[in-house]
């Protein structure tokens, strides 16, 4: 595992509820319209079970629940979010589709209920 990205330097409670955690929950299987309240994130890489170097933001909530996805479409939508906000605290929403392609694809928006 190599750590890419984080929002702060994380302790080692931190990093391994980031990381290493095995009650991480996955952005696919929750529904659409889940809020999930920023609190840190992590980018790093990991192995998969086919060998292949993968991707993976994890966020932790204020709660201590991470929600973790290999999404580039919710990474990207994640990170704007994040540079945007300038280290200010801020909800997001789960969302989903369908590409063009007929591939499910998952996303978030701004809460803006939270702002």
């Amino acid at each position: 595992m190599n750590i890419i990205e984080t929002s702060k330097e994380l302790n080692k409670k931190e990093e391994y509820l980031l990381t290493l955690n095995r009650n991480m929950i996955s952005v696919k299987d929750i529904e659409d319209g889940t809020k999930i309240e920023f609190e840190d994130y992590a980018i790093y890489e990991d192995i998969n079970s086919r060998g292949e170097n993968v991707e993976i933001l994890t966020i932790l909530t204020p709660s201590k629940d991470v929600y973790c996805t290999k999404s580039s479409t919710f990474k990207r939508s994640f990170k704007d979010m994040y540079n945007m906000m300038d280290g200010e605290k801020f909800t997001l929403i789960k969302t989903s589709g369908t590409t063009n392609a007929g591939r499910p694809y998952v996303d978030c928006v701004l809460d803006v209920d939270s702002i």
